[in-house]
């Protein structure tokens, strides 16, 4: 399936919401809406006429002869100047002469009042409506499970909440607060296709060219894959690898040499998973030079060893006894030169199980009884209702404070995990797309594929640290630890940091100016004030104006929504990074778990296309720290990150070590080249498995200095208001649309102190208050809203300004903070739910429209609609 230019690599992933739409209609009020807005209009012609009857009355008190009737007129008078309300009661009594203006002011007054008591009857009506589908939601299954897994204790919260609503109850503080989580649960569910748990269902997807290909598509039922964390799983095998009886199975690995001297030898070191020492742990340790040391260095970096050949070996050098080979290696593996697993590997699919059956006949029974009981607990949990995985939860943290006792070793933080079951709902066989509805989307997308390189946050970084090892140490070739020891250095990390901060030098200028020629195509100050459309063939002529030093992608992938249009199906871009399977990896071993019908291995061959034996594409085998995903060997080659253990699955002939590689600068592009050996082939090196590159340990990151990228954070509007928006107004930016694709929403940015102040508001004071600012700023009546901005790093700001969001990462932000919330300003629940996140909020806010719409008259039954989102790529290479 493909265009001149470009095609569609033949696989991709379908996200679905497990909620139909419709119920984001039974949260909506409309009718309580509409009489908030006749209410608000009935007010706003109160505030014109009352003043203007207060004028005749100016006229008609020197004509009042009666003193008490004078002084109720002058009265009213002084409230009609103000606009306050009179009851139509009050028009009534004092009989004021007949004028188009009185007449007005008590019809207005009569409808007002008749306005006000049917919002309140409407009101509560509504609101019980609304309490008792989210009280049917709470005992969903689906949303239970989700609940489950995301805090303890709010399935108990959620039973209170739909016991209160069912005994019209539900009125405190708890129960306000669960109801806001039910519902963003529920609109998560509906709406916004991120895996989790039950929430959402992803299926592989297959773009083919076969006629009616959608037609085989038949109905499957979801499976459950779950798995416990790859941080638990790292700590239940280095505290076994650390028992004498599991010795006799145990791997050593051997970190890498960084440099060897007469002083000694030194060895990148990094803590692991699992152990007392974090995987983002990372040191330079100096080792003497030794026999023992001269010994371990003829094994191969990072390769796995067994630990008893490893001792036979040392304890046979001659001129050195065989107790002091044995007291140099437990030194060594207390300083983490040398480091013990039990070779399971990081990217296992049942890595428990396979533990267990590594114990020894003779293993302690209660040892044994604790990693069977984990394996089972693992197994059973996908088809267990939430009562059985209750238990299954509690088993689990037994058996690991069981398992730290026997092994003596500390319990792990497992009350601070953010789940202890990780859960992945699936359907195995791929699901087959119609050909037609995505081809003609092609040509749109070519030029759009060629510019996502510049959006590439880590292009101008990887060309400034190429300038500085240029000038610092000259082209090259260099060794990579021995290069990454130097621009570790505290001579050069200043000087680095420097460089990397000044983004008034040349090449971030550059690369800003690329991306602001990119969003002028766009001009958010001209046009409809709704729509701006850029013409394709402008993004590709920019398209072609890219320096050397912005590697291109030759595939490209995409996260994508079909929107339904009068002008055709529209394609809304939700965001892109460089493909090779990056994007769907993660799924894959879920898929294989229950059947994928050679799924995976469509993925393999069609990016071994791309692959070529003068460049080969290399991953990195590496699990770490709060990257739980894994993801199976999808390309040619990987290295061996320090002290990883990818697996039997990565194969034993596949991984490159550290110590093979070197670094030269390319004078043609600008960029630095890793290759394996001094002049061998380069490595085109596409890290796969870590998702969040700022939360990496530094060598990590280090790494991806030879990379051809990550993620391209477009993040349109969000960056250029960054750089042009006037911080103390609203900013208001139109959808951007090039062809058939929706590149960006529609855009609200407020900030803090233009947001409603709604905080001690209640009832239909509240609801009122929410849709009048509503229609005062033009937002429609359903938006998403965030207060999250990822900072653009092309944007100068503070040490402070930076410091703060190093202390935000580290944190790691919740998806309820990073990820857009529903708001339906027709919906009770939803501005009550609203309000609480307002008194969160300490910067600006931003809306967006929702596209695709959550419903439409041009939509099949909305009771058979769910939510769908696509993951596809694009690439050039060879059909």
């Amino acid at each position: 399936m493909s265009s001149p230019g470009i095609r569609y690599a033949g696989y991709g992933v379908v996200r679905v919401c497990s909620q139909p739409l419709d119920l984001v209609d039974r949260l909506s009020s409309r009718e309580v809406a509409r009489l908030c807005d006749e209410l608000a209009r009935v007010r706003r012609d109160w505030a014109e006429w009352a003043p203007r009857v207060a004028d005749e009355l100016t006229a008609l008190v020197p004509l009042l002869d009666d003193r008490d009737r004078r002084r109720a007129v002058l009265a009213l008078r002084r409230r009609l100047h103000r606009a306050v309300d009179v009851p139509e009661t009050d028009l009534q009594t004092l009989h004021l002469p007949a004028s188009a203006g009185v007449a007005e002011l008590r019809s207005l007054a009569a409808r007002r009042e008749e306005l006000t008591a049917r919002l309140a009857a409407e009101y509560e009506a509504a609101l019980g409506t609304e309490q008792k589908t989210l009280a049917s939601a709470a005992l969903d299954p689906a949303l239970r499970a989700g609940a489950q897994l995301s805090a303890d204790g709010l399935l108990q919260n959620m039973d209170r909440y739909a016991t209160g609503v069912a005994h019209g109850t539900a009125h405190g503080k708890r129960d306000r607060m669960t109801e806001s989580t039910v519902l963003n649960l529920l609109t998560r569910s509906t709406l916004k296709p991120s895996p989790f748990g039950q929430l959402v269902h992803t299926q592989p997807v297959l773009l083919e060219d076969t006629p009616g290909a959608e037609a085989e598509n038949g109905d499957q039922e979801r499976a459950s894959v779950c798995r416990l964390p790859r941080q638990l799983v790292s700590w239940v095998e280095r505290s076994l690898a650390e028992q004498p009886a599991l010795r006799p199975v145990a791997v050593v690995r051997r970190a890498p040499v960084v440099g060897a001297s007469a002083d000694g030898v030194v060895f990148l070191v990094r803590g692991r998973d699992g152990t007392e020492v974090p995987a983002s742990k990372e040191r330079f340790v100096r080792v003497p030079t030794g026999p023992v040391v001269t010994q371990l260095l003829t094994l191969p970096a990072d390769a796995a060893v067994p630990e008893r050949e490893v001792r036979e070996r040392c304890a046979a050098l001659p001129g050195t006894p065989p107790q002091d080979a044995t007291a140099q290696l437990d030194t060594l593996f207390e300083k983490e030169v040398l480091a013990r697993d039990l070779n399971v590997g990081d990217q296992h699919p049942h890595p428990i199980a396979r533990l267990t059956e590594l114990l020894p006949a003779d293993t302690d029974p209660a040892l044994r009884e604790c990693l069977t009981g984990l394996a089972t607990a693992e197994a059973a949990f996908g088809t267990a209702d939430t009562d059985r995985r209750a238990q299954l939860i509690a088993r689990i943290t037994g058996h690991v404070t069981d398992l730290a006792a026997l092994c003596g070793v500390a319990v792990p933080p497992v009350d601070t995990a953010r789940t202890l079951v990780y859960e992945d709902t699936v359907l195995a066989r791929p699901r087959s797309e119609n050909a037609d509805r995505w081809r003609r989307h092609l040509p749109d997308l070519e030029p759009w594929h060629r510019l996502m390189p510049v959006f590439d946050d880590g292009a101008h970084v990887r060309a400034i640290v190429a300038d500085v090892v240029r000038t610092r140490f000259g082209p090259g070739p260099h060794r990579l630890l021995t290069l990454f020891a130097a621009l570790s250095s505290p001579k050069l990390q200043p000087l680095l940091a420097e460089r990397l901060t000044d983004l008034t030098a040349a090449v971030p200028r550059q690369l800003r100016g690329l991306q602001d020629a990119v969003f002028d195509l766009a001009d958010p100050d001209g046009g409809d004030d709704a729509e701006a459309v850029v013409d394709p063939r402008h993004a590709a002529r920019l398209a072609e104006r890219l320096p050397p030093w912005i590697p291109r992608w030759s595939r490209v992938s995409w996260t994508v929504q079909h929107h339904p249009s009068p002008e055709g199906d529209l394609l809304v871009v939700n965001g892109g990074s460089i493909g090779f399977g990056r994007a769907v990896s993660r799924f894959l071993p879920a898929y294989s778990a229950v059947g994928d019908q050679g799924f995976g291995d469509l993925v393999t061959a069609d990016i071994a296309r791309d692959d070529h034996a003068s460049a080969p594409l290399t991953d990195l085998s590496a699990v770490l720290g709060i990257n739980a995903n894994v993801h199976p060997p999808l390309l040619g080659g990987h290295l061996r990150y320090p002290c990883s253990a990818p697996g039997r699955e990565w194969g034993t002939d596949t991984g490159i070590s550290l110590e093979e590689c070197w670094v030269e600068y390319d004078e043609a592009t600008g960029r630095l080249l890793l290759r394996r050996g001094k002049d061998g082939p380069v490595l085109r090196l596409v890290p796969l498995n870590f998702l969040l590159n700022e939360l990496a340990p530094r060598f990590y990151q280090f790494l991806g200095f030879f990379s051809s990228g990550s993620l391209a954070n477009l993040a349109w509007w969000d960056r250029v208001d960054q750089r042009r928006g006037d911080r103390h107004t609203v900013r208001r930016y139109p959808r951007v649309r090039s062809g058939g694709l929706v590149l960006a929403r529609r855009t609200w940015k407020v900030p803090a102190p233009l947001l409603p102040d709604i905080t001690d508001l209640t009832g239909t004071a509240l609801l009122r208050e929410a849709r009048r600012w509503r229609a005062e700023l033009g937002l429609p009546e359903r938006v998403f809203y965030r207060g999250f901005t990822l900072p653009d790093p092309l944007v100068p700001v503070s040490a402070e300004r930076r410091r703060d969001w190093t202390r935000t990462l580290a944190r790691f932000p919740t998806s309820a903070e990073r990820k857009p919330t529903f708001l339906d300003f027709t919906s009770i629940t939803g501005v009550r739910a609203w309000q609480r996140a307002l008194r969160r909020c300490q910067g600006d806010m931003t809306f967006q429209e929702c596209l695709p719409t959550p419903l439409g008259a041009d939509a099949e039954p909305i009771r058979t609609r769910y939510t769908e989102e696509f993951i596809v790529e694009t690439t050039e290479g060879a059909p």
